[in-house]
């Protein structure tokens, strides 16, 4: 928290007071180890520092199959092609690009299927790897149809927050019914145009 009161921290800050320190302020936070790990049985929490220095995506196991939610790891399916892009928004560049790696190389050997925070389209996709890289393939291509793979606690978000342009990748209200899809800036996309370095 010491960090949005830094200078570095003045451009997220707003972020920080409008969709974290309400929940703080609720008594309702949890707070997750740097190393990650479990959480109620469910969530898995995987280190990917980089966007920021506690950075974590979240994995979630059921049925057999895996979901990861990625979080800032790639901020563009481009960055799947060329993991060593690195977006402006990366506090930490040569971290961002070995957590992009690792979670590349961890969901392509578990065919994890990938549910992104700034990918266009639907942002749930799965990489394979090819040619000593990757790919991105999207799994589904807008809001409407069902997904079908995973099935295990996973919701699409509603029509209508799909229709204000929010992902589909609302995780918060299976984390604390605090949470939910009325929740402000969990989830949303960007629209800003990036510089990659």
């Amino acid at each position: 928290m010491a960090f949005f009161a830094t200078p570095k921290g003045a451009s997220r800050r707003m972020v920080f007071e409008d969709s974290v320190l309400p929940v703080i302020e609720a008594g309702q936070a949890i707070t997750i180890g740097a190393k990650g790990g479990d959480y109620l049985g469910n969530f898995t929490f995987l280190p990917t520092p980089g966007h920021s220095s506690g950075h974590m995506s979240i994995s979630r196991k059921t049925g057999g199959e895996e979901a990861i939610f990625t979080g800032d790891v790639a901020h563009n399916p481009v960055q799947i092609h060329h993991p060593e892009w690195v977006s402006a928004f990366c506090a930490e560049v040569e971290r961002s690009r070995a957590s992009r790696r690792w979670l590349l190389d961890y969901a392509g050997d578990r065919n994890a299927m990938l549910f992104t925070a700034h990918f266009p389209e639907s942002s749930v996709g799965v990489v394979a790897r090819r040619d000593g890289g990757f790919t991105w393939k999207y799994l589904l291509r807008h809001c409407g149809e069902s997904l079908r793979r995973f099935r295990g606690g996973v919701r699409m978000a509603s029509r209508e927050i799909c229709n204000r342009g929010l992902a589909v990748t609302i995780l918060a209200d299976a984390l604390h019914p605090t949470f939910g899809p009325s929740a402000r800036g969990i989830g949303s996309r960007t629209s800003v145009a990036h510089k990659w370095i």
